[in-house]
């Protein structure tokens, strides 16, 4: 039965594996596309935006591959499965959270991104920022609790070296909150949204009622992402030429 249950679980990842790198390849082969038009309008439309605007929320239908190309299930997938984990607050949600792993999923499965079922995250306790920010979101649904799980931008939107994120808003006490759901063991995780919105840029959302929206922040989301891909890009080459002058320098 064991053997059966691997076998299946063998399957599903690499059916998902392939889901994704097909996804991936699509997605890059557009943004390469529209990279020249859209770059140039993307950064004078996001040039004087406040922090207000950015985040201006609206409802909107988002299908749930838009979030990412790793993200090859709807919503109602990672509510599926029985959680072995039981909470009673957002408190113990973070202490859960506190005793868990951030790794990449490059290390973990040799993927440039891979989203995580919640049950999956609960045995093996590592995973990147958004195993840890759908668990939360999962267990904040499963308590009754107002939450959204955000992607978006990572660090103070006026400097250098902001990465793609993502993280949890929630209500606590009619306050509305964030919760860092990968932050330091030595730092607090929930803290009201006034005080830190600052250091995140939110691009699009889904709340605990399965509602989709898109944040004033996902024209600068976008941006950096398509300069990110050209960053990349470039390196990439760059590394490769040196690789060929190498080979023939041999």
């Amino acid at each position: 039965h064991n053997k059966a249950m691997e076998r299946t679980r063998n399957t599903a990842h690499a059916h998902c594996r392939r889901k994704v790198q097909m996804n991936d390849m699509w997605r890059n082969v557009i943004k390469r596309m529209i990279r020249p038009i859209v770059k140039p309008l993307l950064r004078r439309s996001t040039r004087d935006l406040t922090d207000d605007d950015v985040w201006t929320r609206t409802e909107e239908s988002i299908r749930f591959n838009q979030f990412s190309a790793a993200n090859v299930h709807d919503w109602p997938w990672y509510l599926e499965g029985a959680s072995k984990v039981e909470v009673a607050s957002p408190k113990e949600i973070v202490d859960w959270l506190r005793d868990c792993r951030y790794v990449g999923d490059s290390i973990l499965f040799n993927e440039k991104d891979f989203w995580q079922h919640p049950v999956t995250f609960e045995n093996m306790r590592k995973g990147d920022c958004e195993d840890h920010a759908l668990w939360a979101w999962r267990k904040l649904k499963e308590l009754g609790i107002p939450a959204e799980f955000v992607c978006g931008r990572g660090g103070p939107r006026d400097a250098a070296g902001t990465h793609g994120h993502a993280w949890v808003h929630l209500d606590l006490g009619g306050q509305r909150c964030l919760m860092e759901t990968v932050a330091d063991s030595r730092h607090c995780m929930t803290f009201p949204l006034d005080e830190v919105r600052r250091q995140y840029c939110p691009a699009m959302s889904v709340d605990t009622d399965l509602k989709t929206y898109r944040y004033g922040g996902f024209g600068e989301y976008l941006r950096l992402e398509l300069e990110g891909d050209e960053k990349m890009e470039k390196i990439e080459k760059d590394l490769a030429k040196a690789v060929d002058a190498a080979a023939t320098s041999k």
